[in-house]
Parts: structure tokens; sequence; C-alpha cells
């Protein structure tokens, strides 16, 4: 019996196939291929574990030898270095202080009296001795008339005191005595009138001090006419000549005075003065810094009429450290910068050392002196000041980080072959970002700026770069490597 594929069939009783479409011959190589598949995996995750558990094992190994190595092996540290090179240096003392004038001085009446006219305004220039304000000088001319009339009259009474005595002169001196007592009635009722119409504004003030003074002179007048008459009628007597001597003097004195009061209603600006420790010991020109007063007002002695400043010359006020001051002398030339002025430096001089100094902080006051033509520099400003102690040449010069501070001694390490040197040096000064200092070193040796932190006398180094720092120039690089 067959079947639609072709096949033989058996009947119920004949046994039939376990995996349909198979025949027992490619069953069995069916499950030799699978068997095969299965050993070829199983062996390729052993080869890769293997793999890498024995990759494992020579990293490891490789990883110590190099620590080893690293171990054994000296430290190369990498540093930069710049030379150590020699020029001139100036050793200065540094101070900041504030411009002030050359010297202020206040103008101010000598004498009362109203002011005629006033000649300047707040920032005019001025020359020395010229006119600056007028005061009126009626009354003053009065009071010198009255003083001459006064000694006009005494050294009359002293010269008839010296003649002998004569009844014509008695005569003459009671005629003079009458005279006199009828102008002294006369300028008595005028004075009174004249007071009347003063306080009522009638008459000025000048009209009224004209009447005071010729009530004074007829008093004065009528005095001595009578002091006259008696003398001549008593006789002249040694001690009456002197004492009329004695009157002529005081009046003279006097007289002196009213003549010098009057010349003061000139008010002028001061004389050349002179400046001390300066190239321009003298000064002619002033700035007018106030004006004080005004023309029509009334003055008295000591009232202010302008503040004068010197300013083509004006002074910088420093206040300088005791440990300084012992180094600073008389004429010292000196550098001053303001700041207003970038890139600007003026010269001066040291003019004034103090003395003593400041017993609250421990300072001097130092003033410098400075031309100032143009007046660039104006009051208040602040200056900073380098007052020129010593000029040294042939210093050694370092950058302020190559040199490093340990145990309080300043050190530098030279460069040398990949080696280090360590030096101890004394810093002069600091100039900026620069070190000048002594110590045993040469000029163009290399000190390390970069990487000595860590640096001891048996380090060994790798300069990765160098700075050239010739004379009159700026640092550069010379030379550059990498790693």
């Amino acid at each position: 019996m067959t079947t639609g594929t072709g096949r033989p069939t058996r009947d119920s009783g004949t046994v039939q196939p376990s995996e349909p479409g198979l025949l027992p011959a490619e069953r069995t190589r069916v499950r030799r291929i699978a068997l095969a598949v299965m050993l070829v995996l199983i062996g390729g995750c052993g080869a890769a574990t293997v793999w890498r558990v024995t990759s494992g094992l020579r990293a490891r190994r490789a990883r110590a030898e190099r620590r080893e190595r690293l171990k054994n092996a000296p430290v190369i540290t990498p540093v930069e270095t710049h030379e150590v090179y020699c020029r001139s240096v100036d050793l200065t003392v540094d101070a900041v202080g504030d411009v002030t004038p050359y010297r202020t001085v206040t103008i101010s009446a000598e004498v009362a009296g109203r002011l005629t006219s006033v000649r300047f305004d707040a920032g005019d220039t001025v020359q020395a001795n010229q006119l600056l304000a007028t005061i009126d000088r009626a009354a003053l001319d009065l009071a010198v008339a009255e003083m001459e009339a006064r000694l006009a009259a005494a050294r009359a009474n002293q010269d008839k005191l010296k003649s002998l005595t004569r009844p014509q002169e008695k005569d003459a001196a009671a005629a003079a005595v009458a005279r006199a007592k009828a102008i002294l009635d006369e300028a008595e009722t005028q004075f009174t009138r004249d007071k009347r119409l003063f306080d009522q504004s009638v008459i000025g003030k000048a009209e009224y001090e004209a009447s005071t003074a010729r009530l004074r002179t007829a008093e004065a007048d009528y005095r001595n006419a009578r002091e006259r008459l008696l003398l001549l009628e008593a006789g002249a007597r040694a001690e009456d000549i002197q004492a009329a001597a004695a009157q002529v003097r005081q009046l003279e004195a006097q007289r002196d005075a009213a003549k010098d009061r009057a010349s003061k209603t000139d008010v002028v600006a001061p004389p050349p003065l002179p400046r001390p420790n300066t190239d321009h010991p003298i000064n002619e020109l002033w700035a007018v810094a106030h004006k004080r007063a005004e023309a029509g007002q009334y003055v008295q002695p000591g009232t202010a009429i302008a503040s004068l400043i010197e300013t083509d010359h004006v002074k910088v006020v420093l206040h300088v450290p005791e440990m300084d001051v012992s180094r600073l002398r008389l004429r010292m030339p000196a550098r001053v910068l303001i700041d207003a002025y970038p890139g600007d430096a003026f010269g001066g001089k040291v003019t004034s050392i103090a003395p003593r100094g400041d017993p609250g902080t421990k300072t001097f006051k130092i003033e410098v002196t400075v031309p100032n033509p143009a007046e660039r520099l104006r009051p208040q400003m602040t200056a900073r000041v380098q007052i020129l102690v010593q000029h040294l040449t042939d210093q050694m010069v370092v950058p302020t980080n190559a040199v490093a501070n340990r145990d309080a001694s300043a050190l530098v390490f030279v460069a040398r072959d990949g080696s280090v040197e360590e030096h101890r040096v004394e810093i002069v000064r600091q100039v900026e970002n620069e070190f000048v200092i002594r110590g045993d070193l040469r000029c163009g040796d290399r000190v390390i700026t970069l990487g000595r932190e860590v640096l001891t006398p048996a380090s060994q180094i790798r300069v990765v770069r160098t700075y050239d720092a010739p004379r009159g120039a700026a640092p550069r690089p010379t030379t550059r490597t990498t790693d």
C-alpha cells in the first residue's frame, strides 16, 4: 500500500518514524552538527576568559615594574629661569604728599579808612610791590597837619624860652593869648554847630572831622599862648627849657607817626622774597587766591584785603619715617610724579627737613620745592615723590619672583647644567618688579623664577623656558620647549 508521497506504508502494526519527515540517517547527522556547534561555543568562551586573565596579569606586572623604575629614578622638576643682569640703580626715598603753594600771604589794611579803589580780582597775577588797593587819606592828612602845627608852636615856645625876657615880649604874649582865645571861642562855636549838623546828617564826616581838627588846633594854640605868657611873666628856668625841648621831641615823634600812617593808605603786594635752597632764589610774582574786600568798604587795621599765593614754585609736603630721614640732605634732587599727568616727571629739590618728628606718627615733615613756570601743578594735587639718595653702578638685578624667603633668609636658586645651586643674598632695595641684590652671584647667571618652591640643592631640573635681560632692554623669552 502506498501514500500520496510515494513512500510505502504499513498497517497499524507497522513501526512509524519518531521525527516526521527525517530518516534515521538524517537525524543522526543533525545531532552530530549540533554537538559540534556546542563544542565550538564552549571552547571560544574559555579561550576569551583565559586571554583576559593573562592580559590582566601582564598589565599588573608592567605597572609594578614601572613603579619600581620611577621609585628608583631621580625627580626632574621643570623650571623657568631668568638672567641675572647688572645695571645702574638709583636708591631713593619714596613718599606720597600733597602739592601746596610755596608761600601764602594775607594782605591786610594797616590804617583805618574807606577803600577808594581795589585794583585786582581773584585769579589775577600781580607783581611784587604792585598797588592793589587805596584807602582814603583825608583824615590822615589832617592829622599830619595838626601835628605839624603843634610842633611848630612847641618849637617857637622853646625858642622864646631860650631868649631873654623883655616887656615888649610880655605884651606880645598877652596879645597872642587874646587872639588865641578868640580863635578858640570861634572854633568851639563852629564845632558845636557842625556837630549838630553832622548828627542830623546835614554835613559829611569829612567836614565834621575838619571842624574837630580846627578846634584841637585852636585849643593847642591857646594853651601854648598862655604857657608862653606865664613863662615870660615868671621868667624862663632851666627845667622849663628842658621841658619845652622834650615836648618838641615828643611832637616830632607824633608827627612822624602820623606821616607813616598816611603813607600806608596804598596797599601793595609784598616785595621780592627769598627762596632758600632753590635755583631761583627770588620771587617776583603772586597769584590772587581770594579777594576779601571791595571798593567803598570801611576797613580797620588788620582787615584782610587779599590772599596771595606763590605758584611759579610749589612745595610738596611729605612725612617720612625716622628710618629714612637720616638719609636725606638739603638740596637732594627729587622726582615728582602726578597722576593727572601720566608719563610726565617734574624735577625738584629738598628745601626743608624738620628738626623734630611728630610724636604721634614718628614721622618727619619734608618739603620738596618744584619749579612750576607753566603752573601745571596746582595746590592739593597728590604727588608721588622719589628723592635720590645715592646712584649705584653695576648692581645685580633679578625679578622679585626669583627670591625665596626661608628661615628669615633671602635665597635664590641658580641653574647649573640640570642641577641647582642655592645662594643666600641680601636685598638692597626693590625697584618696581625687580630686586637689587648682593651675594655670591655673577651677572649672566640664570636664577630660577618658576618651580623654585619645591627645589632643594639636590634637585634635578629641566629648563622649559629662559629669559634674557640685557642691559637697557626689557626681559624677553629666548627659548621655549614643550613636553
